[in-house]
């Protein structure tokens, strides 16, 4: 197989199921990746910013106390 940056020959190196190549001409290494994205849940700004304040000033709100329409909104 030739490398597809210089053409030179590409060197194989297996590590269980796993196979990389690197061109020994120019350095270039090919290795597969997956570009899938894992979903995560989501975060609502509230949390965040629960997280945030937690993080940042050591302030947890209470959630007992928290009215919606409140200045704490």
């Amino acid at each position: 197989m030739a490398c597809v940056r210089c053409g030179g020959s590409m060197a194989e190196f297996e590590l269980g199921e796993n196979v990389s190549r690197r061109c020994e001409e120019c350095g270039f290494v090919d290795v597969p990746v997956s570009h899938v994205r894992e979903e995560s849940p989501r975060e609502s700004w509230e949390d965040a910013i629960d997280r945030f304040n937690a993080r940042q000033y050591g302030v947890k709100r209470d959630v007992t106390t928290h009215r919606p329409g409140t200045a704490d909104d």
